[in-house]
């Protein structure tokens, strides 16, 4: 089962000298317990694209063709592409979280990743 499928993504930004393309026809499907890794030079589009798919683009910044679909965790299917900022940001947490580039800002390196991983799950699922 595909929990979360991209199809033909393209994400630009604008700036003073007109559109700029960070990602341009960006494709795939991810299962459940598959992990993707997501490598390239500086400036490819890998923040770009994280971005876009968490809804955290900032607001110069748009996805501008292609669908992001996320199957929720009771079945449901979203396009995540076109949900407005306070459903995207109910999916965030629950179904969705990104642990962001630099390790030493996002993680606390005296606890444990998984503690902390654990820390927001507990925060948006309101467990003991």
């Amino acid at each position: 089962m595909q929990m979360l499928k991209v199809k033909d993504l393209k994400v630009v930004y604008g700036t003073e000298q007109g559109l700029l393309t960070a990602v341009q026809g960006l494709g795939f499907e991810l299962a459940a317990g598959e992990v993707l890794g997501v490598v390239g030079e500086s400036g490819s589009g890998k923040t770009a694209l994280s971005l876009a798919l968490m809804g955290l683009l900032p607001p110069n910044g748009r996805i501008a063709e292609g669908e992001v679909r996320l199957k929720k965790t009771d079945g449901e299917e979203v396009r995540v592409d076109t949900l407005g900022p306070i459903a995207r940001a109910k999916l965030r947490g629950r179904e969705m979280a990104m642990i962001f580039q630099e390790p030493m800002t996002s993680l606390n390196p005296v606890f444990r990743c998984g503690e902390q991983v654990a820390e927001v799950r507990r925060f948006h699922f309101a467990e003991g």
